[in-house]
């Protein structure tokens, strides 16, 4: 097969010369010098000619001044007095009256008096005073420190008369033991707590200060009628605990007291009508033989 032509072309370029070294660069500004000066040349010649046409320009254009009509005296007038300041507004001074010295006046006669207070229609009920103790109280009392240091008359041999029945002893006990209990008045004076009060009675408390046992109290307070329990410890005991109390308190006598004082000055006895036996004839009833105390 037959090679192929070479393809010719034109005049290859000159190469570029070899740089060896120590050679120096080439300076271009013998090359630039021409073009710059020329350049510079052109802005001269344009910046001339635009000067001359503004100059032109101007001496062609008609004067501002002549448009403007010529200023009159009125208008300079509103000018000045638009110009000036105008002055502030004086401060407008309020005359306040003048106050004449007045004469000291008799205020009594301009005071109203002052209405009375309405006295209430409910009068208050006067508090009812303890009553003065008898001679007999204040010598049993004596030079005790608590109720329980008083010594009763008769109370050494046995011989204090009874003046309440069983049946008010009762209810005294059960108050003391019961709602009564915290009052300070029914503290135990022989047992305090730690910040000096006296502690409230207990049913142990009261048992050891009467001298009896829980269940000879248990046995009087379960009794019945009005005399039920008289021939109980507690009956005796129980009178002499209250009775001492009354006195240190300097608390009158109750009108059942003043009563049994009355009926039976010598006290009423140790019988329980629950233990009586009485002997009756046919058509007898027993209990017309009793008197209210069932004795």
């Amino acid at each position: 097969m037959p090679k192929a032509e070479r393809r010719t072309s034109g005049a290859r370029a000159a190469p570029y010369p070899a740089i060896r070294p120590g050679d120096k660069p080439r300076s271009t500004s013998s090359t630039s010098k021409p073009a710059s000066e020329a350049s510079t040349a052109k802005t001269t010649t344009k910046t001339a000619n635009v000067k001359s046409a503004t100059k032109k320009a101007l001496a062609n254009k008609p004067s501002a001044a002549g448009n403007i009509p010529p200023k009159t005296k009125s208008a300079s007038k509103t000018k000045k007095a638009a110009s000036a300041p105008t002055p502030a507004p004086e401060p407008s001074t309020i005359e306040e009256p003048s106050k004449e010295p007045t004469s000291p006046t008799d205020t009594s006669s301009t005071k109203k008096p002052s209405p009375k207070p309405k006295s209430s229609t409910k009068k208050a009920t006067p508090k009812s005073k303890p009553t003065p103790q008898t001679n007999e109280d204040a010598t049993t009392k004596g030079s005790a420190t608590t109720f329980l240091e008083i010594t009763l008359p008769g109370e050494p041999t046995n011989t204090v008369p009874m003046h309440d029945t069983c049946a008010t002893l009762r209810h005294k006990i059960n108050d003391l033991l019961g709602k009564d209990n915290k009052k300070a008045e029914n503290g135990n004076p022989a047992e305090k707590k730690k910040d000096g009060t006296l502690k409230p009675f207990t049913k142990a408390s009261f048992v050891r200060a009467i001298g009896c046992s829980p269940k000879t109290l248990d046995t009087f307070l379960a009794a019945k009628k009005m005399m039920g329990g008289a021939e109980s410890p507690v009956y005796p005991a129980a009178y002499i605990f209250f009775e001492k109390k009354r006195i240190w308190e300097g608390r009158k006598k109750t009108a059942g007291r003043l009563k049994v004082e009355k009926d039976r000055p010598n006290g009423l006895a140790f019988r329980d009508p629950n233990h009586m036996r009485i002997l009756v004839r046919a058509g007898e009833n027993p209990a017309d033989f009793l008197d209210e105390y069932g004795q």
